[in-house]
Parts: structure tokens; C-alpha cells; sequence
């Protein structure tokens, strides 16, 4: 079962997004898919990025698409990182966790279930040594998923291509690693490229060029052409 995360200083938003909840598992049920989504990105709604994604992963998990819940649920938890917020941390990835597990990931809903409880329990010693405990855990989980995707991208089945990208990008994002999320986002724009999405390819290969930026890897190749 999912949980959410309510600020207790924006009242008023957390009311709006329990009614937007409600009436868009009303009209899932209701088999209008399409209709139920875009309550989430109306554009009366005043709040966060950050928790229109949350509660819009949130309603992804419970209504069966896991996969597309990754990708919002990995930006919940970037931001949590950005701010220090260690119950957004463990809130977004209990749901990270519970989306692997419905994928059949395991072992990486296992340890996303142990950063939640680590960052959830503040009375444990756990979550000061989180960052170090990062080094030691398996990378079997991994299974280089980026190979995949481009073998995945080599037989056009770019459905399990943006799959295993968007896993792969949430498990970057909580080791912390911007290169390698710079690559999941450059692969995710190429994704949708392919897939004829040209705005989202354009938006994600952006992200990618930033975090590039941060790194100064674009300048490190500008001087060496």
C-alpha cells in the first residue's frame, strides 16, 4: 500500500489533491483512463511540481502502470535529495519500492524499501550512515540496465527500452550519480524521439545537456574538439 506525503503547511493543496484522487479512480473505474490523468496537470492546480508528482505516481501505482510511476516517483525523490527531506525520501521510495515489486524487480524494491525504512525511522542510527552504506550494496540489481535498453532500442521495443531507463534513472538518482543520470535522461530523449514524441525527447535531452553541464563534461568535450 502507498503512502503520501502531506505537508502540513499547504493545507489547502492537500485537500485539492485528495479530490483530484478521488474523482480520477471514479473515472478510471469508469474506463475514462485519459480524462482521469489530466486532472493532474490542470492548470488550477497551485502546487509543487514535486507533489503533483507524487500524487500523480501515486494514482499510476494503484491503477496499474508501475512503470510510468517510476518516472514521477523519481522526481519526487530528486527533490527530497535537492532539499533534505528525509520523510519525502522515504516516502517516495516505499512507492518506488512498491512499483519494483510489482515489476518483479526484487532486489531493487528491497533496497529501496531499506532507504525508506532508514530514512522513515529517525530514532534509528541508520540514516546517518546511509550514504556510506550506498558503496556496499550489490549492483546485481543493476543487470547493466542501460545495455538492455539499447538492445531494447535495437529491436524497437522501445516500451521496455523507456522501462528499464526510467529504473535505471531512479536508482542513479539515489546513489547520487549525475553522470549516469545525464546518460538515462539522453537515452530517455532518444527513446521518445524514436517513438515520434519530439517536445518530451527535446525536454529530456535538455535535462540531460544540465546535468552534463554540472559536471563539466560539455566544457571538458568542447575543448577537446
Amino acid at each position: 500500500m502507498s503512502e503520501s506525503f502531506i505537508p502540513s503547511s499547504q493545507p489547502k493543496e492537500q485537500t485539492a489533491f485528495s479530490e483530484i484522487l478521488h474523482r480520477a479512480y471514479k473515472l478510471s473505474s469508469e474506463g475514462k483512463r485519459g480524462e482521469a490523468r489530466a486532472l493532474f496537470h490542470a492548470a488550477e492546480i497551485q502546487a509543487a511540481e514535486w507533489e503533483r508528482c507524487l500524487y500523480f505516481g501515486q494514482f499510476l501505482l494503484k491503477t496499474g502502470y508501475a512503470s510510468e510511476a517510476i518516472e514521477q516517483l523519481s522526481f519526487v525523490l530528486d527533490y527530497a535529495h535537492q532539499q533534505e527531506l528525509s520523510d519525502l525520501r522515504s516516502v517516495a521510495c516505499h512507492n518506488l519500492a512498491i512499483a519494483y515489486r510489482n515489476l518483479r524487480y526484487f532486489e531493487l524494491a528491497a533496497q529501496f524499501q531499506q532507504y525508506s525504512i532508514a530514512w522513515g525511522d529517525l530514532r534509528s542510527a541508520n540514516h546517518l550512515t546511509l550514504e556510506q552504506e550506498v558503496e556496499h550494496l550489490s549492483d546485481d540489481a543493476a543487470c547493466d540496465l542501460t545495455g538492455r535498453a539499447n538492445d531494447a532500442i535495437l529491436q524497437q521495443d522501445y516500451q521496455l527500452a523507456e522501462q528499464l531507463l526510467n529504473i535505471s534513472l531512479s536508482r542513479e538518482i539515489l546513489y547520487g550519480s549525475l553522470d549516469a543520470q545525464a546518460a538515462d535522461w539522453g537515452n530517455l530523449g532518444i527513446v521518445q524521439g524514436l517513438k515520434g514524441n519530439h517536445l518530451q525527447a527535446v525536454s529530456y535531452l535538455w535535462k540531460a545537456y544540465l546535468l552534463h553541464k554540472k559536471t563539466a563534461n560539455i566544457q571538458i568535450y568542447n575543448e577537446s574538439a
